[in-house]
């Protein structure tokens, strides 16, 4: 993917620096540069119509005090409620359209980030119907696809670098703030608007129908990634995996010992596993005997016949007999095994085709790792 191809003037470092500052900004040009999925009518992204019976939406209105609400959506059909003149913002809609997952990719790939991190969101609405004030816990790229748009930005340095934990202070924080300071953009068909975590955005129709399409990018923090990182390595030990009860001194002592167990692991931790582990970059094939593989929090999987799940949607798998037979061993050595596990089950398959289908796993979401030297 050509990022400056889409926003002249902007490469991927320029885009995370928008990222990291906190800025927004708008970037005006020809709807061609959209990819086709996004392409006004024919796209398959493209109209609230494509996304009629998408399961994953919620509805936005004001009522007749004008206090704006969003409720999650009732019955099939997003259509209807858009008819009435509410808000339809359909959450993940990638998962409708190969060629949109697939762009996806290669966003985590410009952005150096999850796949996972990444999801389309769109939002639809007639007349001047909009969204409030509000501020995102994630960084948004929204495609304006179809008729006019009014936005109203302002930064402030209490939301910048927002997480999910300021988000639920959103309202509070909205009534004490003086919206009449913010700025206006008008974004019409073919603009595509950066906005950062943390700024807050206001937004009304200014055409018929009005639609548009936003890239959310959510990948962890410092803190949860290190976090993360560490409870990996600390609940492959049984002792820590233990629920914490008894008497105050008791806990005290246990806490003690973990803590001096983190300790030791913060010590010794090497940056770039961490970093392997979270991103789910490609596995490096020299190290496959040092990761230790254990199905994943999102994931799960059922024998005879074999299915493989990820997020509650079900893998494609097929393959040779060796692969589906690789497959099968995973899970039935899903709460932890090393790759060298599967060579001695399976001596007549070959490591390269392991270390291969482990890494589809990774990328999956379907397996998680850590480094096993670092580990235990």
């Amino acid at each position: 993917m050509d990022l400056e191809k889409m926003t002249p003037g902007l490469d991927g470092a320029g885009l995370m620096n928008l990222f990291m500052e906190g800025q927004w900004q708008v970037f005006r040009g020809p709807i061609e540069r959209f990819p086709e999925f996004l392409r006004p009518d024919d796209g398959a992204l493209s109209n609230i119509r494509k996304l009629d019976n998408w399961r994953q939406y919620h509805v936005g209105y004001r009522d007749q005090a004008g206090q704006y609400h969003q409720v999650k959506g009732s019955g099939n059909s997003a259509l209807a409620h858009y008819d009435k003149g509410a808000l339809v913002n359909s959450r993940s809609i990638e998962g409708a359209s190969d060629a949109a997952k697939e762009w996806l990719g290669e966003w985590a790939g410009l952005l150096g980030v999850s796949r996972d991190a990444l999801r389309l969101n769109s939002w639809a609405v007639k007349d001047t119907g909009g969204i409030d004030w509000h501020f995102d816990c994630e960084e948004v790229i929204h495609f304006q696809i179809k008729g006019d748009k009014l936005f109203r930005f302002l930064r402030t340095p209490d939301t910048h670098f927002a997480d999910s934990q300021t988000k639920k202070f959103e309202k509070i924080m909205a009534a004490q703030l003086n919206f009449a300071e913010a700025c206006e953009e008008i974004v019409g068909e073919g603009t595509i608007t950066v906005i950062p975590r943390g700024v807050w955005h206001w937004s009304e129709g200014k055409s018929e129908e009005s639609f548009a399409v936003s890239l959310c990018v959510n990948p962890p923090t410092f803190a949860q990634t290190l976090s993360r990182s560490i409870y990996k390595r600390l609940r492959l030990l049984e002792r820590y995996r233990m629920p914490l009860f008894g008497p105050a001194d008791a806990q005290r002592d246990a806490m003690e010992a973990c803590a001096k167990e983190a300790a030791a692991f913060l010590n010794d931790i090497r940056c770039e596993s961490v970093l392997l582990e979270e991103c789910r970059l490609e596995l490096l094939a020299d190290r496959i005997d040092t990761y230790y593989f254990y199905i994943g929090q999102r994931a799960n999987a059922k024998l005879g016949p074999l299915r493989l799940v990820v997020d509650g949607e079900e893998l494609v798998i097929e393959g040779s007999d060796k692969q589906m037979a690789v497959l099968e061993t995973v899970c039935k050595l899903g709460t932890g095994f090393r790759a060298r596990d599967i060579g001695k089950l399976l001596p007549h398959v070959d490591a390269a085709l392991v270390t291969e289908l482990l890494a589809a796993l990774v990328r999956s979401g379907f397996l998680d790792f850590v480094d096993i030297d670092l580990a235990i």
